[in-house]
């Protein structure tokens, strides 16, 4: 990959990606998908290489399933990211990402006790919706459906969680809470019978900071049409699908591994 930006700004991850031989195979499908891809901030490869790494790799991974997928893809305007077309429908995607806060680590530990330890510090349902709350809102603030091009066009926020290594594992589930406002108790009454209880959630309160719950539930969102969410927008994924494409090196081994076995 060509380097743009001087070593000591680029991105660790970035660094890791040009450099290390275990990432060949997805810098090779990487550099294969972006001929066809067209940046329409004109700053694209100079964030992929610095302090937006995450987020781009987030937005190229959503190019590459919505070719998979055949959709027609629209960048001729800066905004949204996605302008898709299909079957005669059209639908509008704006991609964000739960960013970092602190410098992005490796995984030094063995994997059993790294795991461990990302669970035993992982952050409450709260802590999650805040972190999740604060970049829907922004986008939502956007007010897309005003633009004229997108009048009459389903719209959907696009957004994955790169706060902490590996959180995306586990935080869709406070994803979901906070976007429906609903938390589920559950027992088995006396015949065994699965009893399910769902009950509101008010706000969302971690420190001095406090969210209502229920983003469908605010004002404007009924202009959006929905949220989607992946924890596989990742490197990894690249190297996978670049391997299942025959992008493989043959001195490199690739293992995968569900994140259960070391819980």
């Amino acid at each position: 990959m060509t380097q743009k930006i001087p070593k000591e700004k680029q991105h660790p991850f970035f660094v890791r990606l040009n450099n290390d031989d275990a990432y060949i195979p997805a810098k090779t499908i990487i550099n294969n998908i972006m001929p066809y891809f067209i940046d329409i901030d004109g700053n694209f490869i100079e964030q992929f290489q610095t302090t937006g790494f995450d987020s781009r790799i987030w937005e190229l991974y959503l190019f590459s399933y919505f070719i998979e997928d055949s959709f027609v893809i629209d960048r001729r305007h800066n905004r949204p990211d996605f302008i898709l077309s299909k079957y005669g429908d059209n639908i509008a995607v704006e991609a964000v990402t739960v960013g970092r806060k602190n410098p992005p680590k490796y995984m030094q530990l063995d994997p059993e006790k790294y795991f461990r330890k990302l669970l035993s510090d992982k952050e409450d349902d709260n802590e999650m919706a805040i972190k999740f709350g604060s970049p829907l809102f922004s986008k939502l603030s956007k007010k897309y459906w005003e633009l004229d091009y997108l009048k009459g066009i389903l719209i959907i926020i696009a957004i994955a969680d790169f706060h902490e290594d590996y959180s995306m594992t586990w935080s869709h589930n406070s994803l979901i809470k906070y976007l429906y406002g609903y938390k589920h108790d559950y027992y088995h009454d006396k015949n065994g019978t699965l009893i399910i209880l769902p009950k509101k959630i008010k706000n969302h309160i971690h420190g001095s900071k406090i969210i209502p719950s229920g983003f469908f539930d605010q004002p404007d969102v009924e202009n959006i049409s929905g949220i989607l969410f992946s924890s596989s927008g990742t490197i990894s994924k690249f190297s996978r699908m670049a391997i299942q494409s025959g992008f493989g090196v043959k001195k490199i081994k690739t293992y995968r591994e569900p994140i259960n076995n070391y819980v």
